[in-house]
C-alpha cells in the first residue's frame, strides 16, 4: 500500500534527520569541552574502543554531557550510526525513484564522516581550521539528511514533482 510505503519512508527520513540534529549537539558539546583534543586516534579512542575514565563522573547521566571522553565516544557513536541509517535511507529512496537525492544525501553523510575523521587526525596541528570545515560540513549536511520529507512523501504516494520545488499530488480518483 502506498500509504504505508510512504509512512515508512518519511519515518526513515523523520530517524535521519532526529540523529543529524542530536550528531550536530555533541558535535557542540565536543568543540565547548575542546574534546577533540584529547583523542587524536582512529577509530581506537587511545587504543581502545571505549576510552578510559569515559563514566568517571557521577551521577552517571552527567557524562553524557560533561565529561569530554565520553562526549568525544557518543559524538563518534552517533557518526557510525548516522553513517549507517543514511545509507539505509539511501537505499529506500533510490528504491522510490529519488536517486538524484539518495545520491546526495550519501555524498554529504560520507564526506562529513570523512572530515570528522580528518578533523581528529589533524586537531592538534590546526585545530580551528578543521573543527571550522568539520561545522560547516554539518551545516551543508542538515539539508541533504532530512529537508526534503514531503517530496520524499508524494514521490513514493505517486505525486509527480515538475521542478525541483514544485510537486504535485497524483490526481484523486474520479478526478
Amino acid at each position: 500500500d502506498a500509504c504505508r510505503t510512504a509512512a515508512s519512508v518519511a519515518g526513515q527520513v523523520r530517524a535521519v534527520t532526529a540523529l543529524l540534529g542530536l550528531q550536530i549537539l555533541y558535535g557542540a558539546l565536543v568543540a565547548g569541552l575542546k574534546a577533540g583534543f584529547a583523542y587524536n586516534t582512529f577509530p581506537l579512542m587511545s587504543g581502545q574502543w571505549i576510552p578510559e575514565g569515559a563514566w568517571q563522573l557521577a551521577p552517571a547521566w552527567v557524562n553524557l554531557v560533561e565529561n569530554p571522553a565520553t562526549v568525544q565516544f557518543v559524538h563518534r557513536l552517533l557518526a557510525w550510526t548516522l553513517l549507517a541509517f543514511g545509507i539505509w535511507l539511501w537505499h529506500t529512496l533510490r528504491v522510490h525513484g529519488l536517486g538524484r537525492r539518495a545520491n546526495l544525501l550519501l555524498a554529504a553523510l560520507g564526506l562529513q564522516f570523512l572530515l570528522g575523521v580528518l578533523t581528529i587526525l589533524h586537531m592538534p596541528q590546526q585545530p580551528v581550521l578543521w573543527g571550522a570545515i568539520h561545522q560547516a560540513g554539518a551545516v551543508a549536511a542538515g539539508p541533504a539528511g532530512g529537508g526534503d520529507q514531503r517530496r520524499a512523501d508524494l514521490r513514493v504516494r505517486g505525486g509527480v514533482q515538475r521542478g525541483p520545488w514544485d510537486i504535485v499530488p497524483p490526481p484523486r480518483e474520479g478526478e
